[in-house]
């Protein structure tokens, strides 16, 4: 007799699902994956990557741009114009992807986590689709599914994948080398799971790890694929090792970067801590994921953070949008950003869009009047 007949039910559909999309990637013979700029996104990739062999390795696809039909820039690592060589294509960790990237009769499977994927789509292209939020299952990032999907294969980067993302979940914390479960249960006797993440993730040694693996994007085209091909090689502990010899190309760049970002957060500190904070700055690289999440840890009287970065030579405003667990800001910042002619979304509680810099003004006094009903 079953105990738990809805956990049951659960498991069985996700070992159906996954049954389905574990089959598809071992018949292919080439395959090509796309997945988000992020450390959830890459830990998903390089999870997938480790525990099949058959994944293209001479390419590497990271992030969806938006695809501009009348214009000659091609997107970044352009996988368009040889994509028939591929028999199987996957998406990780996308919340949209443009229909021009799906090919007919062409096998695709999408996996992520966000509210928006778009089932016309995964319908017209008979997508094998998993989304936990389609099944009732936890909302988990994409780096937990893979990590499931390879059957525990690597528990320290989902570990890295995970906590990256914001949360913390037993089942990858348990056996791994980088956490122990018990300590973790002794600090929830006197912190809530959200306290644990932020120390985890800004006061602890796995600061360094996830800044890494978010960081990688922030380089030039060739090295990010040169870096992602390293870590790709490397385990946990390689990467301690690495980081105690402090020699490395790659972490002394991603050194530099964690001083630029350390000077925009002390710029940002020195605005009025209000319970709708805002800050935006100009440069030649966008931070404003790690400057928002990071800000949420040493800000103490914020309810909903706004940070904004102003690319003139794209004159275009790109935000970073995060909101404690009480404040659902997701549907009201995808509002505002199609009524402005913009792209903005994501999760409840951590969400992005990007508007013409010349209406940035209008569009942050709208997105605070709206955020000032919710709190």
């Amino acid at each position: 007799m079953v105990k738990n007949k809805k956990n049951y039910e659960e498991n069985l559909k996700l070992n159906n699902i996954f049954k389905k999309i574990d089959n598809e990637i071992k018949n292919s013979k080439n395959i090509l994956v796309y997945f988000d700029t992020d450390a959830d996104g890459l830990t998903s990739y390089i999870q997938l990557k480790k525990y099949y062999n058959n994944i293209d390795n001479n390419k590497i696809i990271t992030g969806i741009p938006y695809y501009d039909k009348d214009s000659d820039k091609k997107p970044f690592f352009d996988s368009l114009v040889n994509v028939n060589k591929y028999d199987l294509i996957i998406f990780l960790d996308r919340p949209t992807v443009e229909e021009e990237y799906f090919v007919e009769n062409k096998k695709i499977i999408w996996i992520d986590h966000h509210p928006s994927n778009d089932k016309k789509l995964i319908k017209k292209y008979n997508i094998l689709h998993f989304n936990p939020l389609d099944y009732n299952f936890s909302y988990y990032p994409v780096t937990y599914w893979v990590y499931k999907l390879t059957k525990g294969f690597n528990k320290d980067i989902g570990l890295i994948g995970t906590i990256s993302d914001f949360f913390l979940i037993d089942e990858i914390i348990d056996g791994s080398n980088i956490l122990n479960l018990e300590e973790i249960n002794n600090m929830r006797k006197n912190m809530t799971d959200e306290e644990i993440l932020r120390d985890l993730t800004y006061n602890s040694f796995l600061d360094k790890f996830i800044t890494l693996y978010n960081f990688v994007f922030k380089l030039k085209e060739e090295e990010i694929y040169k870096s992602i091909k390293w870590l790709e090689k490397l385990n946990y502990e390689d990467l301690k090792i690495e980081f105690d010899i402090n020699k490395n190309e790659l972490i002394n760049k991603i050194n530099k970067n964690l001083e630029k970002v350390n000077k925009i957060i002390k710029r940002a500190l020195k605005e009025k801590d209000e319970k709708i904070f805002y800050f935006e700055y100009s440069g030649k690289t966008s931070f404003t994921s790690i400057i928002a999440n990071k800000l949420g840890y040493y800000l103490k009287n914020w309810k909903i953070l706004i940070i904004c970065f102003m690319n003139n030579r794209e004159n275009k405003a790109y935000f970073s949008i995060r909101s404690q667990k009480d404040y659902i800001i997701n549907k009201i910042v995808s509002k505002i950003s199609k009524k402005y002619g913009g792209r903005g979304g994501g999760h409840p509680n951590a969400s992005g869009a990007n508007i013409d810099l010349n209406i940035k003004d209008d569009f942050v006094i709208e997105l605070k009047n709206e955020f000032s009903k919710i709190i």
